[in-house]
């Protein structure tokens, strides 16, 4: 079983690439069924030269401002909580709860399928209230981020309470990736909505920080479970619990999803959209009735 699966998701994956070589084209302009309209839209807002209108990246107010430090922060603690489940969880379930290789294997694969749940309804949540105009967008980042962070400890606190009850620990390690794969439409593209200019390398760097946690987590775990007892894993419990939390609770705080001021180069600070801009909305907004 486990061979065939493995065929058929390594065959999965060369048909896409097939596909793609097939379907995916380089530059608007080469795609066979694209309308002048739509490329119009698309090629007359592209600067003719980017590499000499691209303006300066604001370094000191990336790697400074207390928005980017919360997000950071949030950044490193949701990657925590999908690093430990990857990384170090299986070995708890091995060698406290006694799960067979195979058992291991099947019962670690259920949370990530979860966790992508947990992604498309918050996702899908997500536009609707951005669609309806009834919450702001820094509210929904600060909300889902919030509410992932918090969900995945009081899970943790489930699995430390839980001991060796196996039904509770599936249960509860189950739920925590479905929170953290809620905070996928919070803290995960915080990044693009404070700043849209420089968002490639204010993301570049909060996720090398929040990478940190991968290489962390199995050294730590590694240190301080010397002895393989549960006692030992608690204290890997509660760590997890109080940086997942407090990465929820400061991003909520102190983070934002606010154009930051920086994100402007010189001379264009308004996010109003000029003319043209206005035009080309007028336009696409007539081809996307016209397709309807």
């Amino acid at each position: 079983m486990t061979y065939v699966l493995f065929k058929s998701l390594g065959a999965f994956t060369m048909g896409i690439g097939i596909l793609l070589c097939f379907l995916l084209y380089e530059y608007p302009k080469n795609h066979p069924s694209i309308t002048e309209a739509e490329l119009k839209y698309i090629t007359e807002g592209q600067e003719s030269n980017m590499s000499e209108n691209r303006p300066a990246i604001p370094w000191k107010e990336i790697l400074t401002s207390v928005p980017c430090l919360a997000y950071y922060y949030g950044l490193f603690g949701h990657m925590w909580s999908i690093a430990y489940f990857l990384s170090v969880h299986p070995t708890f379930m091995g060698r406290i709860l006694h799960f067979s290789m195979t058992e291991n294997g099947a019962t670690s694969c259920v949370p990530f399928v979860m966790k992508s749940m947990g992604g498309l309804i918050a996702s899908f949540i997500s536009k609707w209230l951005t669609k309806k105009n009834y919450v702001g967008v820094n509210k929904l980042r600060k909300g889902f981020t919030f509410v992932g962070a918090l969900g995945f400890s009081f899970c943790m606190l489930g699995i430390f309470l839980a001991e060796c009850n196996i039904v509770i620990n599936i249960l509860c390690f189950t739920l925590s990736l479905f929170s953290s794969g809620v905070a996928l439409a919070g803290i995960m593209i915080a990044g693009v909505d404070m700043t849209p200019m420089f968002a490639g390398t204010l993301m570049g760097v909060a996720s090398t920080i929040g990478g940190l946690s991968t290489v962390i987590i199995p050294l730590l775990t590694g240190y301080l479970t010397t002895h393989e007892t549960l006692a030992e894993w608690h204290v890997i419990f509660w760590i997890s619990v109080g940086i997942v939390g407090s990465s929820g609770i400061l991003f909520a705080i102190f983070g934002s999803a606010e154009v930051q001021p920086w994100n402007f180069p010189d001379g264009h600070n308004s996010t109003e959209p000029n003319e043209a801009e206005k035009q080309n909305d007028k336009e696409y907004g007539t081809i996307e009735k016209s397709k309807t």
